[in-house]
């Protein structure tokens, strides 16, 4: 066998095996700790977009007279329905995004419900944290997503988003 850089070599055959736990544990915690936030921008992010919409109240009665909320998080589960989750619940994907899905009910009556889903996604790049809004329909750097308003920009274009598919062209 030709080893070209025998410190190379000689570094590896000193790697033991507390070595590589300890690098499993730092790739653990570093993981959760963009989880961790990612899950809080998240809900920031809702709830910044919920307040921004001046709603009547957090709840609407629906036909059975229960409380529901006018705004859901969740994700498409594998028989391509809505599931509701919690944002905590839901976990980073390969690319160690945040992906969900925010149901936001557009018509309260009791008897004509109708609501509305945008997904969206949040990665973090260590300078900016990207969301994406409607797969791509709109892309958004937030430079400092931990000030207040931070996501006043994104509330916009989520609202532009859905009043664009609200709008028929041939009415």
């Amino acid at each position: 066998m030709l080893i070209r850089d025998r410190s190379i070599m000689e570094k590896a055959m000193s790697v033991t095996y507390e070595d590589i736990r300890a690098k499993q544990r730092e790739l653990v915690s570093k993981y959760e700790d963009r989880k961790s936030q990612l899950h809080a921008w998240g809900y920031d992010l809702v709830n910044q977009f919920r307040d921004s919409l001046s709603l009547p109240s957090e709840f609407w009665k629906d036909s059975k007279g229960s409380d529901r909320k006018y705004i859901t998080i969740g994700y498409i589960n594998n028989k391509g329905l809505f599931q509701y989750s919690p944002l905590a619940a839901i976990q980073l994907d390969d690319n160690f995004s945040l992906n969900f899905m925010l149901d936001f009910v557009i018509e309260d009556n009791p008897f004509e419900e109708q609501s509305i889903r945008i997904e969206l996604s949040l990665n973090y790049n260590e300078e900016f944290l990207v969301v994406d809004i409607g797969k791509g329909k709109k892309t958004i750097k937030v430079a400092y997503p931990s000030e207040d308003g931070a996501f006043a920009e994104v509330s916009n274009a989520i609202k532009q988003l859905v009043m664009n598919l609200l709008s028929e062209q041939r009415l």
